[in-house]
């Protein structure tokens, strides 16, 4: 990503609170326990993809491409993070992987998924399709059939409801930022980081029994 290259932009106005705030209740309803079918099917897994699902819709549709293009990039990047594997690493398999380095093995590690077949198109090779899924994405009354995919991939891999509560705060704060217009929104670096940062001082620590790092920091405290 080319944050360098961002520049001081006025944030832009938001559809109606009422609207967004009313995705986001739907999908944390949706994160409570119930029986999932598995997603690790499919002919599409994280491991085998290239930098198509990362594409900006602009780039996509080869409208050309800026720094605009690269923070909208990098929020596909913050969403399928959490598409694509069963939440935290246990605290054995992160000693295993400290000891080779932090090296991926040959062959798909365990802890990697399949995304939901409503993300497959980003991955394809019809780039029309994958802009048009990135374009409904951001448009408030045509989204929500993509957070119950999300709320319900979350609710099946990461953690305790407290987690998952957090991780739809900050996909969705993130996520408003692209809606207006939609498709069409020229979020600047200085928007996308303080949408991060405003997360993280909410949330300074995992959620108790969430915290998996085995590392201490030179103080003896655990460094996550």
């Amino acid at each position: 990503m080319d944050f360098d290259m961002a520049v001081p932009y006025t944030p832009q106005s938001l559809p109606a609170e009422q609207d967004i705030e009313t995705l986001r209740s739907n999908m944390i309803a949706k994160l409570r326990p119930k029986t999932l079918k598995s997603s690790q099917t499919g002919p599409f897994k994280a491991d085998r993809t290239g930098t198509t699902p990362y594409m900006s819709i602009n780039v996509l549709k080869r409208k050309g491409h800026d720094h605009f293009d690269d923070i909208e990039s990098f929020f596909y990047v913050l969403l399928l993070f959490f598409l694509s594997y069963q939440g935290p690493m246990s605290k054995d398999d992160l000693f295993l992987a400290k000891d080779r380095g932090f090296a991926l093995e040959t062959g798909r590690p365990a802890h990697i998924c399949s995304w939901p077949a409503e993300f497959q198109s980003w991955s394809g090779e019809h780039t029309g399709r994958a802009s048009e899924s990135k374009l409904t994405l951001f448009t408030v009354r045509h989204s929500e059939s993509y957070f119950d995919v999300i709320a319900g991939s979350l609710q099946g891999r990461w953690g305790s409801q407290d987690l998952r509560e957090s991780i739809v705060d900050l996909i969705f704060d993130c996520w408003k930022l692209f809606i207006d217009p939609p498709g069409q929104p020229r979020v600047s670096h200085q928007q996308f980081i303080d949408a991060l940062g405003a997360w993280l001082k909410t949330n300074k620590q995992p959620p108790k029994g969430c915290n998996n790092c085995p590392f201490d920091d030179e103080n003896g405290e655990p460094m996550v």
